[in-house]
């Protein structure tokens, strides 16, 4: 091999070795950042979770009636934001 194709060589594996790097990191901070969300998206899961019980319980102890406990958690659970934008719920309150 000549001078010049080891160079080429030598800069090509560079360059690839470069370009696998990049590709690794990028494909590692994807899998941090959809773990991220799914924790994000358990909280708020969980959080619905004990304000349906906190208000069943009202119900359960004749503090409100379940009418209005249901009503109530609905609009409670109906105002969680996931992000700044997105809703963890989209339950519209209706009239039973």
């Amino acid at each position: 091999m000549t001078l010049d194709r080891k160079l080429c060589s030598m800069i090509a594996v560079l360059w690839i070795g470069l370009i696998a790097i990049g590709i690794i990191g990028a494909w590692q901070n994807r899998t941090l950042m959809i773990d991220d969300r799914k924790e994000q998206l358990k909280t708020l899961v969980n959080e619905a979770y004990v304000i349906t019980a906190h208000y069943a319980a009202l119900a359960d102890n004749k503090t409100l009636t379940q009418k209005k406990a249901k009503k109530q958690a609905l609009q409670v659970i109906g105002a969680i934001r996931y992000g700044t934008d997105g809703y963890l719920s989209t339950i519209r309150i209706r009239p039973w």
